[in-house]
């Protein structure tokens, strides 16, 4: 963990089961939540840095970590090509979604925590419902889909491609209306693949203009995808 005044590492957390994937705090800040290699889930105490709980029941990587705005449930996306929600008081799985075909490599729960977006590299992003578990809609994600996240209204999903067919590169931001499953709007960028996008928070640009989806595109952001995975 960084001081991001000093820019200087404050603390280092170590995973016995190897390289960390995927890292989120919880909305109060109490938690750090990381997912990795062998299906290995953990929640540490930041301040402490020791772990608080360890989490099993994933048998492949975990690439994607996300709690839901309560901050009571976390959501994990795993190599296993599952989907699991947790209780964070108790460590329980709480469900075990299933319905991609190929490994999950993004999970962002909806501002309302009712529904969870999910992506990986089977060409689907499937949005959840957190109560029941079933799956509300699946929108096409050619090339994958490496990175999901709602606008904080939560009226618009913005999904990000990875790996196109053959040997291209999937070069698009994608803006969706959550409940319909329609595409809003496709955002060309100039760097192949787009692994992690986010909206600034409500009101943070009041005064720039919007696209006719109503969708401010300077308050989206993306990072490319280097062909390669790093060690967080």
């Amino acid at each position: 963990m960084w001081d991001t005044k000093t820019t200087e590492a404050e603390k280092v957390l170590t995973e016995p089961a190897g390289a960390v994937r995927a890292a989120a705090f919880s909305p109060d800040g109490r938690t750090l939540a990381t997912g990795g290699e062998e299906g290995s889930v953990r929640l540490w105490d930041p301040v402490t840095g020791k772990t608080v709980r360890q989490l099993a029941g994933h048998t492949a990587l975990v690439s994607s970590v996300a709690f839901r705005p309560d901050g009571r449930m976390l959501g994990t996306g795993s190599s296993d090509r599952t989907v699991r929600l947790w209780d964070v008081a108790t460590g329980r799985v709480l469900r075990t979604l299933k319905g991609h075909t190929d490994y999950l490599s993004a999970v962002a729960f909806s501002p309302d925590g009712r529904t969870l977006a999910t992506g990986g590299i089977d060409d689907r992003v499937r949005l959840w419902d957190v109560t029941t578990g079933r799956i509300r809609k699946t929108l096409p994600a050619p090339g994958s889909a490496f990175s999901v996240a709602f606008s904080p209204d939560g009226r618009t999903l913005a999904t990000g491609g990875g790996l196109a067919t053959g040997s291209s590169m999937d070069r698009t931001v994608r803006l969706w209306d959550p409940r319909s499953g329609t595409a809003r709007r496709t955002i060309s960028v100039r760097t192949p693949g787009v692994t992690s996008v986010a909206f600034t928070p409500a009101g943070a640009h009041p005064h720039r203009r919007r696209d006719p989806s109503g969708v401010d595109e300077s308050a989206l952001s993306g990072r490319r995808h280097n062909h390669s995975r790093s060690q967080a």
